[in-house]
């Protein structure tokens, strides 16, 4: 059984198999503690990761990217 891939951008399976793009969105968050009395704030890494399409990447990210075609 093989695992199928979506593209996070457009919502559509990515077909290409010779083409893979995962990326990880991480940033630092300040999460606040419910339960304690005097609610302080700490700063927490929060990770995401995305899977994109060729299509999409050559769309809307390789622009940014030093990446050779």
């Amino acid at each position: 059984m093989a695992l199928k891939y979506f593209c996070d951008v457009c919502l559509k399976e990515a077909k290409d198999q010779d083409f893979v793009c995962e990326i990880t969105l991480a940033e630092m968050r300040d999460i606040y503690e419910i339960a304690s009395p005097n609610l302080n704030p700490k700063k927490q890494m929060r990770k995401q990761q995305f899977q994109i399409c060729k299509d999409c990447f050559q769309e809307h990210f390789s622009k940014y990217l030093k990446y050779d075609k």
